[in-house]
């Protein structure tokens, strides 16, 4: 008797509120773009997908020029973020012919140091405005802590990594180059456990050192080796010069965002002290803002209230009742002490 073929599981369907989602591989069969589209009972934002056949059309169906036209009003960071949309648009922006395309999104940031000689247009791209730590590649907040030396952002656990630039690491070099003049490194701080000590210690980069050695031992003439020796000196003279320009860009553009995520902070309490009085609570708000001091504090320092995030219908419905109990007990508190 013929066995049966096992019955296939049956499709589930998920619920209504649900968001699926498909993780895109190496073949990009579906490019997921996320858009606003209010769902029908509670108003949820929903990931929308664009069908294979669809996803690289503007790069097949449009002239090259006319795209290359569209890509240059484009800035550095949306340049970096087409890039990875697709292989196609990935080879476009990589190729030589785009070139202009990064040049014209880097004239567009004012103030930015010029192009160094020692990286390509999206490499000097990637070292500005990409936010990922440049070794792990994780995703996860911002990573500002760049060492402009080596031309890497690095991760405060990828940055415990990095060697002391000391006689140990330095005899693993070839003696032609175990000097600062060709080898490069940096000085930072040391802090410990959060808090700076008043020493500093100087790093070398294991990255660094093994394309150096790579490059050096791939010449076996003498002339060579010496002519390489000179321009690798020119050219870390240059990259030791380039790292103060970048520091007094990259310390105001950080000024610059502090200072506009203080002022969606303020605004944002703003709002939210204008929509408790429009439901009754305002007095009790006033209350608070008047005595000032610690009670004052816990509302402002209130998770949600501080955020630095624009407040919205849908971000309002989400906390009202949450600081409408939060103000109910502190005049309770008030009350009873009254």
């Amino acid at each position: 008797m013929e066995k049966k073929p096992p019955r296939k599981r049956a499709r589930t369907e998920a619920g209504k509120n649900s968001t699926k989602t498909k993780a895109i591989g190496d073949d990009d069969e579906e490019i997921q773009l996320v858009e606003q589209r209010e769902d029908q009972s509670l108003g949820v934002k929903k990931k929308q997908r664009v069908p294979a056949q669809f996803r690289n059309r503007l790069v097949k169906d449009m002239p090259l020029d006319v795209v290359f036209e569209i890509f240059s009003h484009l800035g550095p960071r949306d340049l970096l973020h087409l890039a990875r949309t697709s292989k196609d648009l990935r080879a476009m922006l990589m190729s030589k012919n785009a070139e202009l395309i990064w040049r014209a999104a880097r004239k567009t940031i004012v103030g930015l140091p010029p192009l160094p000689n020692d990286l390509s247009e999206p490499e000097y791209a990637s070292l500005m405005f990409d936010l990922y730590c440049h070794a792990c590649k994780v995703p996860k907040g911002r990573c500002e802590n760049i060492f402009w030396e080596f031309r890497m952002r690095l991760c405060k656990k990828c940055e415990a990594k990095l060697p002391e630039y000391n006689e140990e690491y330095l005899s693993k070099q070839p003696p032609e180059f175990r000097y600062p003049q060709i080898l490069p490194s940096v000085l930072v701080d040391v802090s410990e456990r959060g808090v700076y000590s008043g020493y500093k210690k100087r790093l070398g980069s294991n990255l660094w050192a093994k394309i150096l050695r790579k490059e050096f031992h791939a010449l076996q003439d003498d002339r060579e080796r010496r002519k390489w020796l000179m321009r690798k000196e020119n050219e870390a003279k240059a990259v030791r010069a380039h790292p103060k320009l970048c520091e007094t860009w990259h310390a105001a553009q950080l000024r610059e965002r502090s200072d506009q995520l203080n002022d969606i902070r303020s605004q944002r309490i703003s709002d939210i002290m204008r929509r408790l009085t429009e439901i009754g609570w305002g007095e009790e708000v006033e209350i608070l803002l008047s005595r000032g001091g610690c009670e004052w504090d816990d509302f402002e320092h209130h998770k949600s209230v501080r955020q630095s995030k624009k407040l919205t219908e849908y971000g309002w419905n989400g906390i009202k009742d949450e600081l409408v109990e939060f103000l109910s007990e502190c005049k309770k508190q008030r009350l009873m002490k009254e």
